[in-house]
């Protein structure tokens, strides 16, 4: 993987008035990774992803740019698998909600497994111009 822009996380964390132990905290990853994230070391898709979701932002927006088309070609296909678990989720969830109140229960999934964002909670698609 290409280094990304060491300043880009940077600001995004400092956007929320978070220190790197909280955003370390949100991600469930290391301390030691945000800061090598920040310096502009590699790091997996996966925690590229933790880091993003604990951030509200797609992957593509921790970086200044993608030059690397394979990159760019595998954050776009995570993204994708993303967004097709979610809505698979979201259909699930609805099928057994309408279950539940046919049946006269009031569901709280969310609350009882939050497994994945919520459709309130959840970031609008923001992809780049490819």
């Amino acid at each position: 993987m290409r280094s990304m822009n060491s300043t880009r996380i940077m600001e995004l964390r400092q956007s929320q008035g978070w220190t790197q132990e909280r955003l370390a905290t949100e991600s469930g990853v290391g301390l030691r990774t945000i800061q090598r994230l920040e310096a502009g070391q590699d790091a997996s898709l996966e925690t590229l992803s933790l880091v993003a979701e604990a951030l509200r932002v797609p992957v593509r927006d921790l970086f200044t740019t993608i030059d690397d088309a394979g990159l760019s070609d595998r954050v776009d296909s995570l993204e994708d698998r993303t967004d097709e678990q979610q809505a698979a989720r979201d259909r699930i969830a609805g099928a057994w909600r309408w279950l539940y109140i046919g049946v006269g229960l009031e569901p709280h999934l969310d609350e009882m497994y939050p497994l994945s964002r919520g459709k309130q909670s959840r970031r609008a698609p923001q992809r780049a111009a490819r």
